[in-house]
C-alpha cells in the first residue's frame, strides 16, 4: 500500500499518508455493521479473503485477451490522468 500512496503522490506532487485498520476490526465492523449497510458485509468478506492467503493473480489468461498486462505504474498514472481530467470538466 505504501508504494501505491507513493506513486500516486508523486503523480499529484503530495505526500500521501497510509494507515492501516486491522483486518479483524474492520471483519468485527462487517458483522455488526454489515446487517444494515452490506457494502460494510462485503468489504468485510473481502479482508477474510486476502487474510486467507488464498489471492495470487494469474494474469497469463488476461494477457491472452487483452495482450500484455499494464504494470501498477501505468495503471495508476491512467487513473490519476482519470481523476484530473473529470476534476477539470
Amino acid at each position: 500500500m505504501r508504494e501505491v500512496a507513493d506513486l500516486m503522490g508523486r503523480r499529484a506532487g503530495k505526500k500521501i499518508k497510509v494507515w492501516a485498520v486491522p483486518s479483524t476490526v474492520a471483519r468485527a465492523a462487517g458483522a455488526v455493521a454489515g446487517r444494515f449497510m452490506p457494502l460494510l458485509k462485503d468489504m468485510a468478506a473481502m479482508f477474510s479473503w486476502f487474510d486467507s492467503g488464498r489471492y495470487v493473480a494469474d494474469t497469463r489468461r488476461q494477457e491472452q485477451l487483452f495482450g500484455p498486462v499494464p504494470t501498477a505504474e501505468d495503471v495508476l498514472s491512467r487513473y490519476t490522468d482519470e481523476l484530473g481530467t473529470a476534476r477539470h470538466r
